[in-house]
Parts: C-alpha cells; structure tokens; sequence
C-alpha cells in the first residue's frame, strides 16, 4: 500500500509547490507528465503479482509468439483488437513487461489527455482517481481499462454532436469488452444536466428492486456475453452506491449557473452510474459497466470544488474530501482478504519487476 499512498502525496505535494513556486500559476500539462510519468513508471514495472488478472493475461501474451496471425485472432472473447495489440507487442519481445509497457501506456495516457482537458484541479484527480481504485483497476483489468482508455477518446465527439466519430470509438471499445454497451446511452445525455430530484429517486428505487430484477438481468447477460456464465454473484457495492448518491447530490449543490457542456455530460455520467451500481450489488459483472460510468468522478468532484468562491471554505472542502477519499482508500479500496492475502484487484503488496 505504501507506493500508492507515496503517489497520492507525490500528487499533492507537486502540486502545492508548482503552486507556491510560480505564483498559482503553474502550466497544468508539466505537472501532468510529471505525475503520469510516475503512475506509468510504477505501472509498467511491476512484478506479475500485481493484479489478479494478469494470471491469465501473461500467458495470453506469450502464446502469441507460438501462434500465427489466424490462429491468434482466432481466439474467443478477447475481441481482435486486443489480441491485435497483443501480438504485436510480443513482436516487440515476449517478455510480460513488454505487455505491461503497452497496456500502460495506452491506458493511462488517455486518462491523462482527460484530466489535463476537463479537470479544473488536476492534482484533486489524481488523488480520486488512485483512491476510488481506478488506477489498480489498470494493474488487473488490463482490456476493460483499455476498454475505458478508447471511450474517453469518444467525449470529445458527444459533445460536438459528432455523431459518426462517436460511433466509430465506441465500437471499437465495444471490440474490446462488451461490458461497454449501455454507454452508447452517454450520447444523448451531453450538454443538460439529468434532474437530480428525478433521478435520485430512479436511483432509489432501482437499489430496492435490484434483487428482484437481478435473476432476469443475469440471464440476459449470459445470453449477450457467454463467456460470464455465472455472473450471478454478488459484486458487494452498497455502501459505493450512498457514496455516488451523495458525490452526485454535493456536484448538484456546488455548480456554476452556467456550466459547461463538457461538466454537464460528465455529471450526467456520473448519474447513470448511480443508478446502474445497485445491480453491481447483485450481479459481478455489472461493475465494469459502472466503471465506464463513474471515471467521471474524476472530473465533476473537482470542478464543482472548483466553483467555490471563497478561498477559505474550498481549502476546507479540499481538505475534508482529501481526508474522507484516502480513508476510503486505506479502509475499503486497500481492505485486504484473509484468504487470499490481498485486496480486490490483488494490487498489495506492490513489488517491481526486479524484486
């Protein structure tokens, strides 16, 4: 846990003395790379039990350099273009740091690009992005999180109303994963915010009749994506959907009376999100689909701090919500399972490749 936690101060204090050294006015896309530099660095190096997925990642990776083009592509799930950047990678060299190099670099590179074009306080998305478990989830989830990294590429293309462009990104996301579906929705949401007096109480509703809903989702899903028969588990996530109704309820209180097209699809976002996580609570496999949701956290939590006028009450507000994502950090995101001796994402203990 102590490199991640190193990372987070690394965000802050970067960003406190770029601040105090240039008079608040530090150029945004230096401390970016500088910042991304590291996470890249601490993502691409490290040992193969870093993320629980890559148990069946690695061996993928290598079993390129035995296969032909046909016979590779020929593989089930992984959708070709996966399997594309796989082989040529290993191109490259067969070794599993080879894959974790590209996969981090296309993976986080695109988060960068999106925090350095929306986030009003870049190092505050930082820390929710490391803390909300959004990086780990890069060390274990390697082709959703690519998944992701291709739909933000797609923002730009809702918000000029690019139709044609939207499309083309989001089926390639949707070549990668099939979990990116319902995001084709994210279109028609852009430039109005959803009303959250309507939606919280969707929301609501949607919490208490998941369980019963659930059994007929569940069928649906295996009948979409075969390859997640027995889905039907519970993904946990209760106490995640009070906290997304309560981030969707403070972005709702702290918000310019003229807002961006940008910050009201984001937000909106970040409502549809809402909404789907109870059915994370009931069904696994519904978590990736609210990952594609909640990034945006990333980006309205900032902004609508962002909003407050008074120096004094946003240092305090900064502070509060600093405290509450690194203790959700430490106590949930990092819990460790007695029986399998890591976290969720099996990102602990963090060990670099040549340890």
């Amino acid at each position: 846990m102590g490199m991640y936690l190193f990372l987070i101060f690394a965000a802050i204090t970067l960003a406190a003395v770029m601040k105090i050294a240039t008079q608040n006015h530090y150029k945004r896309g230096i401390y970016l790379f500088i910042i991304f530099f590291a996470l890249i660095f601490v993502s691409c190096f490290r040992k193969d039990t870093v993320g629980g997925d890559l148990q069946n990642y690695i061996p993928l990776f290598e079993s390129a350099k035995y296969s032909s083009w046909s016979e590779y592509l020929s593989l089930p799930k992984y959708g070709f273009i996966f399997l594309i950047y796989n082989k040529l990678l290993c191109s490259i060299g067969d070794n599993y740091t080879v894959l974790l190099i590209g996969t981090s670099l296309f993976n986080l590179i695109a988060v960068a690009v999106f925090v350095k074009r929306y986030s009003l306080i870049p190092w505050l998305s930082i820390v929710i992005y490391i803390c909300m478990g959004f990086y780990g989830r890069t060390f274990n989830s390697l082709r959703s999180s690519m998944a992701l990294a291709i739909l933000l590429y797609s923002i730009p293309f809702i918000l000029e109303r690019k139709f044609l462009k939207f499309l083309i990104v989001y089926i390639c996301a949707f070549i990668v994963h099939k979990s990116v579906f319902p995001f084709f929705v994210a279109y028609f949401f852009a430039r109005r915010r959803l009303p959250l007096k309507i939606m919280v109480p969707v929301a609501a509703f949607l919490f208490v009749a998941a369980s019963e809903l659930s059994p007929l989702l569940n069928s649906i899903l295996v009948l979409y994506d075969p390859s997640y028969i027995g889905s039907e588990t519970s993904g946990g996530g209760y106490a995640y959907f009070m906290i997304l109704v309560a981030i969707a309820i403070f972005c709702n209180v702290f918000k310019n009376k003229y807002e961006s097209p940008a910050n009201a699809l984001l937000f909106n976002m970040l409502v549809v999100g809402m909404c789907i996580q109870p059915f994370a609570s009931q069904i696994s496999y519904i978590n990736r689909v609210v990952i594609f949701f909640t990034i945006a956290l990333i980006i309205v939590i900032p902004n609508s701090v962002a909003t407050i006028k008074s120096k004094d009450l946003r240092l305090l507000v900064e502070s509060a919500l600093l405290i509450c994502f690194v203790a959700y950090f430490v106590n949930v995101d990092m819990r460790i399972d007695p029986a399998t001796g890591t976290n969720n994402q099996a990102v602990i203990p963090y060990l670099f490749a040549w340890q």
